[in-house]
């Protein structure tokens, strides 16, 4: 059965995944990208030129960010106790949403950006019970400060902090002039690298260019939007909201850790359809934001109707999609 393939840690699994990150993200739908105006960059092509070409390097670098991206959100729920501890469920349908459209399998700024958030959601997730959350609260607003440095428009993220101080902490004033100042720290030595020159090719303009379509950009892309990517999308859908119905028909069940976690991820989901709902660039490419909530979401689902025969068989279907969509491109 596709379900207990991932049912426990086991080595088989991560193979499988390492197989799948491989194929999927540096061969058969890598897209690749240029750069309209090399002279006008922002953090991400600053970061993201050093190794524009060759093209493999691009190709085999974004397979094993993703592969690792996977493994290190699976240990975040793990050793959080939202999912049970033998489960490598929350990678796998963190790979199956970031891979679910072809238009996403590139290096983006969405997809850098993501991993900070990562960072911040351990730290917040670890606010619980914990008596000093000072260094903690200012650690996760330097995350997402940094986040929003690569991608603007991450700043939707933003009240995901607060509402997690306010969830798992005592919230007092200490605490939000720490996450304030967090929050604007990078910004403020990113204007004074910027202001001195030290970078020369680095640019604020970037930040007006990340509110714009892609193609106004400057940023390039060669996969185009086809049929399949609309009805894989219709499907993840129908399987969000049968998740998000299980979940909060049990959420009264679960451990308050757990509960306070699943609140707090509820919030982060609706964050992230407001942030695609905003973004100017592609729904498929901006859906990927929501990879980090739905996997959680859907992993809780799948973990405690794990040997329902529909239920693989959906999995089945929603991975068929996954693949012929990418055969279409």
């Amino acid at each position: 059965m596709i379900v207990n393939l991932f049912r426990h840690t086991q080595w088989l699994s991560i193979f499988v995944l390492f197989i799948a990150s491989t194929l999927l993200w540096s061969i058969f739908s890598f897209s690749s990208f240029e750069f309209g105006n090399p002279n006008k960059y922002g953090p991400f092509e600053l970061l993201i030129s050093s190794f524009a070409k060759p093209i493999f390097i691009q190709r085999l670098l974004l397979g094993l960010f993703i592969f690792a991206q996977c493994l290190y959100f699976n240990k975040i729920i793990v050793n959080q106790r939202i999912i049970s501890i033998n489960s490598l469920f929350p990678a796998f349908f963190y790979f199956l949403i970031l891979t679910s459209f072809p238009n996403s399998i590139q290096w983006s700024s969405i997809l850098i950006s993501l991993v900070f958030i990562l960072l911040a959601l351990k730290k917040i997730l670890t606010l619980y019970l914990k008596k000093e959350a000072y260094t903690t609260i200012f650690d996760a607003a330097l995350m997402i400060g940094i986040a929003c440095i690569i991608h603007p428009p991450f700043i939707i993220f933003a009240p995901s902090l607060w509402i997690g101080m306010s969830i798992f902490s005592q919230v007092e004033w200490r605490l939000w002039v720490l996450s304030f100042g967090g929050l604007t720290l990078p910004w403020l030595i990113f204007y004074t690298i910027v202001s001195s020159g030290i970078i020369p090719k680095l640019n604020m303009t970037y930040i007006v260019r990340a509110f714009k379509p892609l193609k106004a950009s400057g940023f390039k892309v060669t996969t185009e939007i086809n049929y399949g990517d609309y009805i894989t999308l219709g499907f993840l859908f129908i399987i969000v909201l049968v998740a998000i119905y299980e979940l909060i028909s049990g959420l009264k069940y679960k451990n308050i850790r757990a509960r306070k976690s699943y609140i707090l991820l509820m919030w982060m989901t609706l964050m992230g359809f407001i942030f695609i709902y905003t973004s100017h660039c592609s729904i498929f490419l901006s859906f990927i934001c929501l990879a980090i909530p739905l996997s959680a979401i859907i992993s809780n689902y799948f973990y405690y109707h794990k040997n329902s025969i529909w239920l693989n068989f959906l999995l089945f279907i929603f991975i068929t999609l996954i693949l012929v969509n990418h055969l279409m491109i």
